[in-house]
């Protein structure tokens, strides 16, 4: 029995050269844990949907902090961070970039040597000449206050790069600057473009005055602070959390985990903050980490087992708080890497729009918020939906700030010569339940104002994010073209709707199930993200039917919940609209 009409997507990149080369820092994620031999990995955006590589590189093993930056031109990694050392592109420590962090730290503990912890406290900042580039980290020690011990953030340090034709891998030509020493809270290191388009503010909160909040202003050649604002804000027991500002640089959040989350507006010119908000968490798990949608509406928060929506657009502190709505439960029963997961762990906004989320268990897998701009349970929370090669857990995420924000044009800071030119970029999905209909998302940056569709059929739209459906197979261009003041800019990607020979569908798309024998969750794998969505059916071996339902393949794979049925063998049988089907054994331990 073969299934021979499932539906395929074959993409091609063929957009301008400025389209594709453009705002790429962020494009490659390099990241670590803290686990003893749990190799490093990858994770590269370059397409629609993450590609992932396992690596074994000692000079980046195991972190539990990481930070890296990507040329903007080629999308080549060009150097990533631990916290201790800079490793260049090669994995190779850098030229003169040993001992970024001077702490006696990194010696004291065995199960971490040579590491630090931490997490959200180092950040890498470009400023567009592709040549001078800086990381700045928290730098933690261990404080005795009445005889107990603990680990404090005591400094802030900030070690400049360069990379040019005579250094191409890199050379630190400034080393562990100290710009802060005192109390500064656990994590939260945040950094925002100032509104001249090149250089950067950093900000962050005391410990132990939690009134202040510290900010520096950094270019390729000087540093200016700290600046220090007051605000009375409820004094929690911890301050520890995430610091993240909004995309588009308006406002910026601190997280006090379970305690509440400090909400404030950001002027990008002065970098000083106002209009103070406090979010109250009033819920029984312990509340985490945060992360803002791309048009910087809603606030997801990671609170244990459950993902919360706030809309931060709200007028009023009240209104923000009544728009609280959960938007998914974490499945713990799902096993990867031999680990069930417990809670949401950290998140990140992706450079494809999506918003990727790992456990506090640092199991296999990453839930994603597919399209996190979409209120409630639109957002299209899908838990495990990217399968890792090895553990990721926490907060041990690439900390990286809104690369591809640009000036505000026109201001008193507008003083440089840089205008936002547009740049068009955006983003595919085949709808799962309707053959030839796709929703194109919008990834554009530097304040497009217009955007015109070409979806290569004849149909044209003007909406930002469109919806359009195909009425034969075929061969489309789809272009996006953005304008603004400045200019214009254009973006193409091919589609390829196909009904594909299915002489060898296994051999051909890979269609198989993971783990097998399997326990409480069965993975159907496949090589593509086919678009078309299957009706699925298990039967036990006299043939009796067990269950059916309609199934969805998200990013080449989907999970399948066999938790309630006895252990035995069985076989899946998937079939499509056109009466194509493929039988798949598997045992259920």
């Amino acid at each position: 029995m073969r299934l021979i009409l499932i539906t395929i997507a074959v993409l091609t990149l063929v957009g301008t050269a400025s389209s594709q080369n453009r705002g790429r820092w962020d494009e490659t994620w390099w990241i670590g844990l803290y686990v003893n031999l749990a190799p490093d990995f990858l994770v590269s955006f370059k397409e629609d949907e993450p590609s992932i590589m396992e690596r074994d590189d000692p000079m980046v093993n195991e972190p539990f902090a990481t930070t890296s930056i990507c040329s903007e031109e080629t999308g080549r990694l060009l150097f990533n961070s631990n916290g201790c050392w800079i490793a260049d592109s090669t994995a190779q420590m850098m030229e003169n970039g040993d001992s970024i962090s001077p702490s006696e730290l990194m010696y004291l503990f065995n199960y971490y040597p040579d590491r630090l912890p931490i997490i959200e406290g180092i950040m890498a900042l470009e400023f567009g000449n592709g040549e001078d580039y800086v990381i700045f980290n928290f730098v933690p020690e261990i404080v005795i206050n009445n005889g107990v011990k603990s680990i404090q953030n005591q400094k802030l340090c900030m070690s400049r790069i360069l990379i040019n034709t005579n250094h191409s891998n890199g050379i630190v030509t400034e080393l562990a600057q100290e710009l802060f020493n005192g109390n500064i809270c656990i994590q939260g290191l945040s950094s925002c473009r100032h509104a001249n388009g090149r250089d950067w503010w950093v900000l962050f909160q005391l410990n132990d005055v939690r009134s202040s909040f510290v900010r520096f202003l950094v270019g390729p050649d000087y540093v200016l602070g700290p600046f220090v604002q007051e605000f009375q804000v409820p004094i929690s027991k911890s301050c520890a959390g995430t610091s993240i500002f909004t995309p588009d640089g308006s406002k910026w959040l601190h997280s006090e985990w379970q305690f509440g989350t400090q909400l404030f507006d950001f002027d990008r010119i002065t970098g000083e903050l106002s209009n103070f908000r406090y979010i109250k968490h009033e819920f029984e798990q312990i509340a985490g980490d945060i992360v803002i949608s791309p048009s910087g509406q809603y606030m997801y928060l990671m609170d244990g087992p459950y993902l919360r929506q706030f809309d931060i657009n709200m007028p009023s502190i009240e209104a923000i708080m009544s728009s609280e709505d959960t938007v998914g439960v974490y499945d713990s029963k799902f096993m990867l890497c031999d680990v069930k997961g417990t809670n949401f762990g950290g998140g990140k906004l992706a450079p494809n729009g999506k918003i990727y989320i790992n456990s506090t268990s640092s199991r296999c897998a990453w839930s994603v918020i597919n399209k996190p701009d979409k209120k409630g349970k639109e957002c299209n929370l899908v838990n495990n939906q990217v399968i890792l090669p090895t553990y990721n857990g926490g907060l041990i995420l690439p900390n990286q700030p809104n690369y591809r924000l640009g000036p505000i044009d026109g201001s008193v800071a507008d003083t440089l010569g840089i205008d936002n030119m547009p740049v068009a970029k955006f983003r595919k999905d085949a709808d799962a339940l309707i053959y030839r209909k796709y929703e194109f998302t919008d990834l554009s940056f530097y304040e497009p104002s217009t955007w015109s569709w070409d979806f290569g059929d004849g149909g044209i739209s003007s909406d930002t994010s469109p919806v359009h459906t195909y009425q034969a197979d075929g061969v489309y261009q789809v272009c996006l073209t953005v304008s603004n003041a400045n200019g214009s800019d254009s973006y193409c990607k091919e589609i390829n709707i196909m009904k594909p020979n299915a002489t060898h569908l296994i051999e051909d798309y890979g269609l198989s199930l993971s783990p097998n024998p399997c326990k409480d969750y069965v993975l159907l794998n496949v090589k593509e993200n086919y678009p078309k969505a299957l009706q699925m059916s298990i039967s036990d071996t006299q043939g009796k039917l067990i269950e059916s339902s309609r199934i969805f393949l998200n990013n080449g794979f989907t999970s399948i919940d066999v938790s309630g049925i006895p252990v035995g063998s069985y076989y899946m049988t998937l079939s499509d609209g056109g009466g194509g089907q493929e039988v798949l054994p598997f045992v259920k331990q």
